[in-house]
């Protein structure tokens, strides 16, 4: 269980921005200017993933859950209340609870769900727009 939830903290914080790194080969890449980044993604990027406990420890949890606070402050609507689940889940193992029944909800994994889609429209709104390349296919008939 341990693996599982902080691979799902890491899929948000980390892992989305991967996905948009890659652009095709040959694509043009048009920088439109510096846009303004929102309060919540400015915390997102001061983010330190290395201060991130072991999430099936006491302690851990409890440095984890004081990370996540930090991006809850910055945090408005839906993506506050997914982290707020989130820090629930881990205040949960603080207080001596079960990381495995903490972790393993369904709340659980829509609220990681939640902020893993928010983190990555951060990154992916500072990205530059992409044009792809016209490609017409071969007549098969």
């Amino acid at each position: 269980m341990r693996i599982a939830a902080r691979s799902l903290l890491v899929l948000g914080l980390l892992g989305v921005p991967a996905l948009g790194s890659a652009a095709p080969v040959g694509a043009s890449v048009e920088h439109l200017g510096d846009r303004k980044a929102s309060r919540f993604c400015r915390a997102v990027e001061r983010f330190d993933i290395d201060e991130v406990g072991d999430p099936t420890t006491a302690k851990g949890a409890a440095q984890t859950a004081k990370e996540l606070r930090k991006l809850a402050r910055a945090a408005r609507g839906k993506t506050r209340a997914a982290l707020r689940e989130i820090i629930t889940a881990y205040d949960e193992v603080v207080d001596g609870g079960d990381a495995g029944d903490a972790f393993a909800t369904a709340d659980f994994a829509s609220a990681a769900a939640r902020l893993a889609f928010e983190v990555g429209k951060c990154y992916f709104s500072k990205l530059p727009d992409i044009d792809l390349p016209d490609v017409t296919l071969p007549d098969l008939g």
